[in-house]
């Protein structure tokens, strides 16, 4: 296609990577050609833009508006200009992939054959997700990727028009140079450098999130003494009143490290903290310190403080820490951010004054397991559901939203059905996925087959009639045989579909043989597929592979925590994605099937007993 572009003094290294994408799709540019892209921003160019007198200009006012104007009918013969409008370079980028997803949803290689009058603004500023999370599986979860990898996912949920992304800082990737043990760790902090610098060219927010109280598990070895008493977890957490000075030591050095990151965020109760006596009686005296320590190293522009599990603590465990989310939004400084799971937990911070930001556990919810979060779940009309939900509970209270993310390779569905929600929480599903399938397609025919595989999908899941999952299996097949370059998204969900497809197979028949059968398709199939790799190629002998898929089909089939039972608690997402209206121990009860109920009843009565006879101990 012929045409031009016009930076007017708007070229940055975040608007040059937007061009890259629309130009993957309608071609390089021509710069004798006498139609012409138009860049100006409020920023730059005011006074042009003032001149144009476009109807909405003077709506531009957030950093991410943007304005698109162009009347093919006022232009003669090939002749023409496209008017991009912003505030800045982020909003810019903006409209470029928003021109980019448009043309590909209408498969369209001209845009100067459409008639473009656009204004877009989001109904969130912050509109981000958490990465980084320690799965080992090579290829498969981000805490394997190369630097390569990592650039790839990070342009395209900037093209999803994602503002931020919480970066995990977890134990296992702790570093310091001063102590021995971690120096074999230190690539770990210059590849999390290399990273940072691109998300910042590419306008990422990068949120360094660390967790309370994390040590790193040689160091937990080495020094026994210093060990938290953690229920959940091990080899991950050292106790307030014996691992300070090692913990804060590598803590301030990680924070001046990447003190050029824009902003910091803290996990206090998932996975962090300690149980002993001291630690639970001075919890929210010992996170105000870890927060102030925290701002006063990084300097963040914004402080984000995780606040989940604080009602499981204070409503679940025993003994309960009673009073813990009044005590903390009593001391915890007003310009933290608050973002949670649970509803109340952010009703209760809001009535403090804190900004709140919801999270979005459920479109990965792990549960310390990879099933949930490996295979492609749209989770189309759930995610619609819970947005507008939290849109209408909180209003213009709720400030943005965090989605959580463990395995990204087959997700690009969902990945980029919360972003846009959050952009627009009041698009239709249906539009919704004609610009998903339209990202994914090459033609228009094609682009109406990858729709009618999404719906199938989606439908699988919400009531698992394998009919569904076997004709959504059958059209991608089709469409990848048919297309000459596969765009990596969609082979990663054709390949992952096929799995799934057999490990429904595998879950629903009871002979032995069969399954026999099953398992041994499912481990050939995997070792021809990028998608796993991390379970065939990895493991070397293929009688170890074997067995590690056979252990992963039975775990990922299980019938309480497997993929396909949709009512068990806690581990199914359909469930977890109820989990901002359970509070307390009367509001679980509603989603736990009646075995569940029991062994819940048998733990906590196990837990009140050993906590009897340790007191009891304690006398003698």
């Amino acid at each position: 296609m012929n045409y031009k572009i016009n930076f007017n003094e708007n070229k940055t290294k975040q608007v040059e990577q937007a061009v890259k994408v629309l130009t993957s799709w309608i071609g390089e540019p021509d710069s004798n050609s006498t139609r012409t892209f138009t860049f100006l921003t409020m920023q730059n160019n005011s006074e042009e833009i003032q001149k144009l007198k476009l109807e909405n200009a003077n709506k531009l006012k957030q950093l991410d508006d943007f304005l698109i104007f162009f009347d093919k009918n006022a232009v003669q013969n090939e002749e023409g200009e496209i008017f991009l409008l912003s505030v800045g370079d982020r909003g810019l980028a903006n409209g470029i992939y928003y021109l980019h997803m448009k043309l590909k949803e209408y498969q369209i290689l001209d845009p100067f054959s459409i008639n473009w009058h656009d204004f877009q603004t989001p109904h969130f500023e912050t509109r981000g997700i958490v990465l980084n999370f320690p799965f080992r599986l090579e290829g498969l979860s981000t805490d394997t990727w190369s630097l390569s990898q990592w650039k790839e996912y990070l342009n395209r949920i900037r093209s999803f028009n994602y503002t931020s992304v919480e970066y995990l800082m977890g134990a296992w990737t702790l570093f310091h140079p001063d102590i021995k043990e971690l120096k074999k760790d230190s690539w770990q902090y210059d590849l999390a450098e290399e990273i940072f610098q691109h998300a910042a060219e590419i306008g990422l927010e990068i949120a360094l999130l660390v967790v309370f109280n994390q040590i790193h598990p040689d160091l937990w070895i080495k020094f026994p003494e210093i060990r938290a008493t953690l229920w959940g977890y091990q080899g991950i957490s050292y106790c307030s009143q014996k691992g300070k000075e090692l913990g804060e030591k590598i803590l301030k050095y990680t924070l001046n490290r990447f003190k050029n990151v824009p902003s910091n965020s803290l996990f206090a109760f998932e996975g962090g903290g300690c149980n002993c006596e001291f630690c639970r009686n001075n919890i929210v005296d010992l996170i105000v310190k870890y927060l102030e320590l925290i701002r006063e190293t990084a300097e963040p522009e914004r402080l984000f403080f995780v606040t989940w599990f604080a009602n499981f603590k204070e409503n679940f465990e025993t003994p309960a820490i009673k009073g813990l989310r009044n005590k903390l939004f009593s001391k915890v400084p007003k310009d933290v951010k608050i973002a949670d799971v649970n509803r109340k937990t952010l009703q209760m911070a809001a009535d403090q004054g804190y900004e709140i930001f919801d999270f979005i556990f459920f479109i990965d919810p792990e549960a310390g397991m990879e099933n949930q979060a490996i295979f492609p779940r749209p989770h189309l009309n759930l995610l619609k559901e819970r947005i507008s939900g939290s849109i209408q509970e909180f209003g213009l209270k709720l400030k943005g939203v965090f989605g959580y993310r463990i395995i990204p390779k087959a997700r690009f569905i969902n990945d980029y059905a919360l972003g846009r929600y959050l952009w627009n929480p009041e698009i239709e599903v249906e539009d919704l996925v004609s610009e998903i399938a339209g990202l994914l397609s090459a033609n228009i025919t094609e682009k109406e087959q990858i729709t009618r595989a999404i719906l199938l999908l989606e439908d699988f899941w919400r009531n698992l009639e394998k009919t569904k999952l076997k004709e959504c299996k059958k059209i991608l097949k089709t469409i990848i045989k048919q297309q000459k370059n596969v765009p990596e998204p969609l082979k990663s969900i054709h390949e992952a579909i096929t799995i799934l497809n057999l490990l429904f197979k595998y879950y629903t028949h009871d002979s032995k043989r069969r399954k026999e059968g099953i398992l041994d398709k499912i481990f050939y199939l995997m070792r021809d597929m990028d998608t796993f790799h991390c379970y065939t190629t990895y493991k070397f002998w293929d009688v170890v592979s074997r067995e590690v898929i056979k252990q992963r089909v039975n775990w990922w089939t299980d019938p309480k925590s497997g993929l396909f039972n949709p009512k068990s608690l806690p581990w199914n997402s359909l469930s977890k994605a109820k989990y901002h209206l359970i509070d307390n121990k009367k509001d679980v009860l509603a989603w736990m099937q009646f075995s569940e109920i029991v062994s819940s009843a048998k733990l906590l009565i196990s837990q009140k007993f050993k906590n009897f006879f340790r007191k009891l101990l304690k006398k003698s």
